[in-house]
């Protein structure tokens, strides 16, 4: 079982934040369009002190780093990772 607490103290003990992707996609029966589908993302940033951050449209500079890595870094988590938190904190 996880809890906020735990999760909380896990990422203190660890010095870290957890980053989540969140995408989903909704389906419209009734949409007079090809396009039926629409999907939504959304990131959830949790610190080491427990506070929730939710980012529903990603910030330019965040967007501006991921353009700026190789494509074999996008594709590893840590990587990503840093760079996250590297353009947050400017």
């Amino acid at each position: 079982k996880c809890s906020r607490d735990g999760l909380k103290s896990l990422l203190q003990r660890r010095k870290k934040s957890l980053i989540v992707l969140v995408k989903a996609e909704k389906y419209h029966e009734h949409k007079e369009t090809d396009h039926k589908f629409i999907n939504k993302s959304v990131v959830v940033i949790m610190s080491a002190n427990g506070e929730i951050r939710v980012v529903q449209k990603l910030p330019k500079v965040i967007k501006d780093g991921a353009d700026k890595m190789q494509p074999r870094h996008r594709c590893d988590v840590m990587d990503c990772y840093d760079m996250i938190l590297k353009h947050l904190k400017k």
